[in-house]
């Protein structure tokens, strides 16, 4: 469950919106780079002060569980809907299925306890919904301690654990912006990234 003082906190939010200039150039980095990886309209699981979801398709829409995040996304124009993944168990109930391509989870899986559980739930949503990508974004080890509201850390080997669950496949897993596990216990906006993708004849075969 994501940490209630921190995820319905007026202050966290603010804390998001105003970042200093060197994190806001380093997070332009990383956006783009995820950009360039949705594939379609897009579910943004968590989607903050909607920093991400700016770059994304106009039909692509944002779930969030911090109300403050919410209200100011709208205020920018963005589709973003107040969401408790633990009253919804996250079934995601009101989206339709075969709207979406590609769902996001960016820097949230680590704000999660029982993260394995969570990770199951998604991906089999996912694939009710008939989303063929799914994009996952944590911090490495530096990262992950820099964070006191961070839960758990996650690896590699927890992502691969999930190879082929649902249908989905790693189609690509990289650090970023440099790629190499050992630098993110040194530099802490180092990141994980693991894509899935899961194909239309696993779909029929699954579903």
């Amino acid at each position: 469950m994501i940490e209630a003082n921190m995820a319905f906190s007026k202050d966290y939010c603010d804390f998001q919106s105003s970042r200093s200039l060197l994190r806001r150039v380093i997070r332009r980095v990383y956006i783009n780079g995820i950009a360039k990886v949705v594939r379609g309209d897009a579910i943004d699981f968590g989607c903050g002060v909607g920093v991400f979801l700016k770059k994304l398709s106009k039909k692509s829409i944002g779930l969030e569980v911090n109300s403050c995040a919410v209200d100011f996304c709208n205020k920018q124009g963005l589709t973003v809907s107040h969401y408790n993944p633990v009253d919804d168990n996250y079934s995601l109930g009101n989206i339709r299925a075969n709207q979406y391509g590609t769902f996001l989870m960016i820097h949230v899986l680590e704000h999660i306890s029982g993260s394995r559980e969570v990770m199951e739930k998604i991906m089999g949503t996912c694939a009710r919904l008939g989303i063929r990508r799914l994009i996952f974004v944590v911090p490495c080890f530096k990262g992950f301690l820099s964070d006191k509201t961070h839960c758990e850390f996650i690896d590699l080997d927890f992502f691969r654990s999930f190879d082929s669950t649902y249908g989905y496949k790693i189609s690509e897993k990289r650090y970023f912006p440099f790629n190499n596990s050992r630098i993110g216990r040194y530099f802490k906006y180092n990141e994980l990234w693991a894509i899935y993708d899961r194909k239309m004849e696993e779909q029929r075969v699954v579903d």
